[in-house]
């Protein structure tokens, strides 16, 4: 038998009939009983909730959409209660309860370890070729969460869950497709989640295989909470140091570059006088401006193409300084415009 408990919202207490005794009660820690109401006009995922056998209201839109595919596949629910500490008022109109399912038909045999470590996973429907991707501080774990989930019908993601409920376990693929590397804190490790999470989960777009819903988030755990600031503090202190040298290298090459380019424009200029002097004084246009210089168009053009030549090569010889230059200041720009905030990944740069 697989067991799970599920924190739900319990709405509409203002459009009902709830006396101060009710409101005692259930916060109190009063059973409550959950009904479908398959249909209702508003909401055919309607579940409405009950106290000794009078309404309370009705689990939110949101939450019943998950729990009222559970109780329609035949999922029991064991019990229903508000999540203490709450203090309801005649002016509450919702409060948080927990709901406690439980499966006897779901038959799950335990999973080989793909991973006790941080990591992206993916979940895959063989026969359908769809996938759902997720981020996880132990993999092995989250894994078993969303069987469960699954077995019983209540997991967040609609498309999985229904892809679960047509097929067996025997036809998805669950694996690890990208390994956390060793981050110096927590705050650190959840930021390479959430930009690797939301990288692979675009990936499986592109494809046309993904189940996501969300893009990816950055979940903020106590740990990553607590390492917060010295992470910001050490990502900082590496973008400066980065700076720093971009602007020592830039102050080295551009100097090397700008002299290589008044070198091109100096053989471009040549080349343009005896262009204009081989037009001016060669062939008809000799009529008008004379014959000057005593220079056959024969060697004019071999002065041309040869200046060509040279040009070429001094293009060549400032292509690496240009490409460099380039990348630099691309570099510095990146820094300039971007902060180390939450899954923007700086971890490839240091």
């Amino acid at each position: 038998m697989i067991q799970k408990s599920m924190r739900v919202s319990v709405v509409g207490l203002a459009y009902n009939s709830v006396t101060s005794d009710m409101r005692d009660k259930v916060q109190n820690g009063a059973m409550l009983t959950l009904r479908r109401q398959p249909s209702n006009p508003h909401d055919p995922n309607a579940i409405e909730v009950l106290l000794e056998g009078k309404r309370l209201g009705h689990i939110s839109r949101q939450d019943a959409e998950i729990l009222s595919r559970s109780m329609d596949s035949g999922i029991q629910i064991k019990s229903a209660k508000c999540s203490q500490p709450t203090k309801l008022t005649d002016k509450s109109r919702s409060f948080k309860a927990y709901v406690a399912t439980s499966s006897p038909n779901a038959n799950l045999k335990p999973l080989k370890s793909i991973g006790g470590f941080p990591g992206i996973y993916k979940i895959e429907s063989k026969i359908d070729d769809k996938s759902y991707v997720g981020q996880a501080q132990n993999v092995d774990k989250r894994i078993e969460q969303h069987r469960t989930d699954l077995a019983l019908g209540v997991h967040g993601n609609k498309h999985l869950q229904a892809l679960w409920d047509k097929r067996t376990p025997k036809d998805f693929r669950i694996s690890v497709i990208e390994k956390a590397p060793d981050e110096p804190n927590a705050f650190g490790l959840q930021n390479w989640l959430a930009e690797r999470e939301r990288y692979w989960i675009e990936s499986e777009r592109k494809k046309g295989r993904s189940l996501n819903i969300l893009d990816g988030e950055f979940i903020y755990t106590t740990k990553a909470r607590n390492d917060e600031k010295k992470y910001r503090s050490d990502v900082n202190r590496s973008i400066k140091e980065a700076k720093r040298d971009i602007r020592e290298e830039l102050k080295l090459i551009e100097p090397q570059f700008r002299k290589k380019i008044e070198g091109i424009d100096s053989l471009m200029s040549q080349q343009s006088k005896l262009i204009e002097m081989r037009w001016k004084h060669t062939g008809l246009m000799m009529l008008f401006y004379g014959r000057g210089p005593d220079k056959s168009r024969i060697f004019y053009d071999e002065e041309i193409a040869r200046l060509e030549k040279q040009i070429h090569k001094a293009r060549e010889d400032a292509e690496p300084e240009r490409k460099r230059l380039l990348a630099l200041k691309n570099e510095l720009k990146f820094y300039r415009n971007n902060k180390p905030v939450m899954g923007l990944d700086f971890n490839d740069r240091f």
